[in-house]
């Protein structure tokens, strides 16, 4: 039971690692978007 606890600690771990990329990579392309709207 520790054992698959601990597996999905990591896993959700690993998922807000992507979901903190993915977000941040959101936050960058619209940045990249305003400027050139504002170009």
């Amino acid at each position: 039971m520790g054992i698959m606890n601990y597996q999905l600690s990591i896993m959700n771990y690993e998922l807000s690692i992507i979901n903190y990329q993915l977000g941040v990579g959101r936050i960058n392309k619209s940045n990249f978007l305003n400027l050139e709207f504002r170009i």
